[in-house]
């Protein structure tokens, strides 16, 4: 089943998700739900006679079409042992929605470490459902986990001027009406840059994309200039958990998209890496822009912080790094309690 998303790693490599497979030893369904919300899920891949990566499925002896899915990638080895096509990628669970729900009528069921120690199966339309957002999700509560002190959770502040960037938190931009939005649009519109009607329909759309996506944290606009020399540039944070070194199958799994990837040292104890990529613009001119991705490792490296910057304006990529790099390099990592209020 073809999915053109797919991002191959090495086989040879050690990743796991110890919350997916703790919640697979429960039997829990709603424990197992919610590590596939929060966590990652390694994923077997097959290529295409014409070398395309695609998700690989399964006919067991008693018919049928599984989805195996795996808690690490030992227990894949284990599943493929003898098996010579053993490339995976490595998945927020979240992510496979889109992929279950374009193949429920051809999949029987989704498999979870099919080869154990812990098997569990479950009907595609449940595990649909399982990967809804829950109102009781709780991102803080799950990167904190039980490694943490009394309460406290990490958490990476980014560098901006009060003046010089718009902030908004992801729900305050969902309403269908929302007024922070329109404050987004006011603000591109007032600068007039080149082709500000699209530009400003591709502020608000993007940004309510990036706010619906379940690990946003904020969504910020900056628009510096007038007319003719107006960039615009959004940028959004979100945490993604889970043991990850940048170097790791899992760390480049996570951050590649397109290439140009380079190291960035944002103080943690890990560097963290930076990609440089088109983005795709429906509705500007040329219907691309460019996305600059930084992803820097909780300095306990369980887990990422995903800092990212688009524009419309792929042509102006030096000046949105210009805008983007400091805010980064400039930014600080501080402790926060549950509630989201700075400890030091």
């Amino acid at each position: 089943m073809t999915d053109p998303e797919s991002i191959p790693v090495t086989p040879a490599s050690a990743v796991t998700s110890a919350r997916l497979a703790a919640a697979l030893a429960s039997g829990d369904a709603d424990e197992i739900g919610r590590a596939l919300r929060h966590d990652i899920v390694v994923v077997p891949l097959l290529r295409g006679a014409d070398g395309t990566a695609q998700i690989r499925v399964f006919q067991p002896e008693g018919g049928g079409t599984d989805l195996a899915l795996f808690s690490s990638s030992t227990a894949l080895a284990q599943f493929l042992a003898g098996d010579g096509q053993r490339e995976f990628d490595v998945r927020r669970g979240v992510e496979l929605a889109p992929f279950l729900a374009q193949h429920q009528a051809t999949l029987t069921r989704v498999v979870f470490d099919p080869a154990g120690p812990h098997p569990v199966a479950a009907p595609v339309d449940a595990v649909i459902d399982a990967l809804r957002p829950r109102a009781d999700d709780d991102d803080l509560a799950w990167i904190a986990g039980a490694d943490r002190g009394a309460g406290e959770v990490v958490d990476f502040r980014l560098a901006m001027s009060l003046g010089a960037w718009e902030r908004a938190v992801p729900a305050d931009l969902l309403p269908a009406r929302s007024r922070a939005a329109a404050q987004f649009v006011k603000r591109v519109r007032k600068a007039a840059p080149p082709a500000r009607d699209l530009v400003a329909a591709w502020v608000s759309d993007t940004a309510r994309e990036w706010a619906a996506l379940p690990a946003a944290r904020e969504v910020d606009l900056h628009v510096s200039g007038r007319g003719g020399d107006a960039l615009v540039v959004l940028a959004s944070r979100s945490w993604h958990v889970g043991r990850i070194d940048p170097d790791s199958a899992a760390g480049r799994a996570l951050a590649a998209h397109g290439e140009g990837f380079a190291r960035f040292d944002a103080g943690g104890a890990m560097p963290g890496v930076r990609g440089i990529h088109p983005l795709p613009a429906p509705g500007v001119p040329g219907g691309r822009g460019v996305m600059v991705d930084y992803w820097l490792p909780f300095p306990d490296a369980k887990g990422v912080c995903r800092v990212r910057f688009g524009s419309p304006q792929p042509e102006r990529v030096a000046d949105v790094l210009a805008v983007c790099e400091p805010v980064v390099a400039n930014g600080a990592w501080a402790e926060l309690r549950r509630d989201g209020a700075g400890v030091g």
